[in-house]
This record gives C-alpha cells, structure tokens and sequence, in this order.
C-alpha cells in the first residue's frame, strides 16, 4: 500500500467513522462510550498563543478532560504527523511537546496502553527519531509503532456504517 493509499483510506476510515458515531450513535465494540454529550457550542476549540502542551491542556478542559474520551484500562492509538525526517525546529511534524501532553493525558485518564504511529512519507525510523516524538513517547511510557507494513492492517466490518460512492 502506497501513501497516497493509505492516506485515501485513512480518509475514508474517518468518515465512516465519524459518520456512524456522529448520526447512528454508533459505539460499539470499538469505540470508547463517552460519560457525557459535549455541549454543541465545544463542537470545536481554537487555543492561540502559547506553548502546544499549555494549549492542549486548556483545550481539553473545555471538553471535560480526556476521560471524555479515553476509558479505563482501554487501548489507545495516537496518529500524530511523523510524515518528515526533520527536527521540531522545522515545523513539518506534530510538535513533540504536544504528543507528550496527549499521552500523559490518556494515561492519566486510565488507558492502559498507548500507542503512536503514522505512515511516514520519508524512513519511518529516520522520522520517528528526528521528529523527536519518538524519545518523548518512550519517556512517556508508550510505544511507538512502525506503520510501514500493509500486514499491520486489517479489515473490520462497521454494521452500521455507510460507504458513500464516488461521484
């Protein structure tokens, strides 16, 4: 599977993700159940000026903290942007202090594992070592995984999801 595959899907994926939890209130065997509804007025937070792991944490208080989202003793995958073999400096990767923040607040939350990978557009392990996101997922307590290999997917079946045709 090529990138741009990979992308496509990963785009498709989503959408019928979010579709069947969104209207079918799909939340099945794979997805968390959320304690509370998000008032409709937090549908999206915008958080300026500051440092990414101080943003997020403003962000996420606004949704009712990260047990929104993550439940105890759950598994938890992050996909940040790993995509470039370039240090933080350059901007071209998720900011590795904000990978941090996430992780420690899924943990914190009650996850019992935690996961980051992406399908990196550059050497997956020249990307994950220069992003610097890979040293602050170990120092983290999580683990980082390669997403290079077609064999680390697999298809599921969402019963109540819809494939929408390309028009």
């Amino acid at each position: 599977m090529d990138r741009r595959d990979f992308f496509k899907k990963s785009v498709q994926a989503g959408l019928l993700t979010g579709a069947a939890v969104a209207f079918l209130g799909f939340y099945g065997r794979y997805f968390a159940k959320t304690s509370r509804i998000i008032p409709a007025a937090y549908d999206l937070v915008a958080i300026k000026g500051g440092e990414p792991d101080v943003m997020f944490d403003e962000a996420i208080k606004l949704y009712g903290g990260m047990k929104t989202f993550v439940n105890k003793n759950q598994k938890v995958c992050l996909k940040p942007n790993i995509g470039w073999d370039v240090t933080p400096e350059r901007g071209g990767n998720t900011n590795p202090k904000l990978v941090k923040r996430v992780i420690e607040h899924c943990f914190n939350a009650g996850a019992k594992e935690v996961y980051v990978a992406d399908h990196t557009c550059d050497d997956w392990k020249r990307c994950y070592v220069n992003s610097g996101i890979e040293k602050v997922v170990k120092d983290s307590g999580a683990q980082m995984v390669p997403a290079d290999t077609e064999s680390y997917y697999q298809e599921i079946s969402v019963s109540s999801g819809k494939v929408f045709e390309k028009s």
